[in-house]
């Protein structure tokens, strides 16, 4: 029976679909095998990061070197360039002699194998106190694999630059849920949740225990480029207003808070604010005074998330 155009055109896709299928199955399987035989190195990678960052918080230049090559080089934020080893050891001893020991966060973002012996690492580093992401920095690791170890060719750094307000605010970002405390006082309900992805908002619910009507509160936490620090917003459905300033303190927050009541009043406190675990934080007032009138310091309370 003679094939028309339909029948060909059928045909021709039918047998392209085949040898597609026949050139591609290898270089799938390939592909499978490039990334399982790389598991192991990336997982070693990953691991030099945590020890970069331990062995920096130490100010341990010799842990430091170990992880580069003779030859490496490395270009910093600033594009200062330092080759070899001497020059390379040299900044990080002018670093320390200059700012002492530092934590620092190390975050992996990706680690590729252009070829077997060559991996390039992405991401993101920044001090442990800093409060967001204006003094991250973005950077490129190329390592090469000598005598069975990864180590660092060439490294540059350039300026983070997140994507939105919210990426200064993740150090918070575990705060998203609902949360509640109950003592002998009262009690206290909130929800913390994204606005527009550049603002935390909470919701919070006060209720003394000698009072039948609830406090209403509205809290807004958010990035404030001028100061390039975090803050807050406060209100109250009685008029009151408060504004915040959070400074990062070892694993703590200090919170810097000036009110005004309804009445012109000006107050002001103190808060310390600690994360204990993901479903868990500390919370205590210091420092308070209403007007000319100083206040006593609370007991460190425990808040607790709500489940669903």
């Amino acid at each position: 029976m003679a094939q028309g155009p339909t029948d060909v055109r059928a045909w021709s896709k039918a047998a392209m679909f085949s040898l597609l299928l026949l050139v591609s199955t290898p270089l799938v399987v390939n592909a499978a095998e490039t990334v399982a035989s790389h598991a192991a190195d990336e997982t070693e990678i990953r691991a030099q990061a945590s020890a970069y960052s331990a062995a920096f918080a130490d100010a341990a230049v010799d842990k430091l070197m170990a992880m580069w090559t003779d030859s490496a080089i490395f270009v910093d934020e600033d594009g200062d360039i330092y080759r070899g080893r001497s020059e390379i050891k040299k900044a990080y001893d002018d670093f320390f002699a200059h700012n002492g020991n530092r934590q620092l966060d190390v975050v992996v973002e990706s680690v590729t194998f252009p070829a077997d012996n060559v991996a390039v690492e992405e991401g993101i580093t920044r001090p442990k106190s800093d409060s967001g992401a204006a003094s991250a920095t973005r950077y490129v690791v190329t390592h090469i694999k000598s005598r069975a170890k990864w180590l660092m060719e060439s490294v540059s750094e350039s300026p983070y630059h997140p994507a939105s307000l919210g990426e200064f605010l993740k150090p918070l970002s575990w705060l998203i849920g609902n949360w509640q405390v109950d003592g002998p006082n009262g009690s206290l309900k909130f929800k913390a949740e994204w606005a527009n992805k550049n603002v935390i908002a909470l919701n919070v619910e006060a209720k003394a225990k000698d009072q039948a009507e609830k406090s209403v509160q509205s809290e807004f936490i958010y990035w404030n480029p001028v100061d390039k620090s975090i803050c807050s917003w406060q209100f109250n459905a009685s008029g009151e207003t408060s504004r915040k300033w959070w400074q990062p303190v070892a694993d703590s927050w200090i919170i810097h808070a000036n009110s005004t009541q309804a009445d012109g009043t000006e107050g002001g406190a103190i808060y310390r604010f600690r994360q204990i675990d993901k479903d868990k934080f500390a919370w205590q007032s210091k420092r308070r005074r209403l007007g000319s009138t100083e206040l006593p310091d609370t007991e460190e309370i425990t808040v607790t998330r709500v489940k669903d």
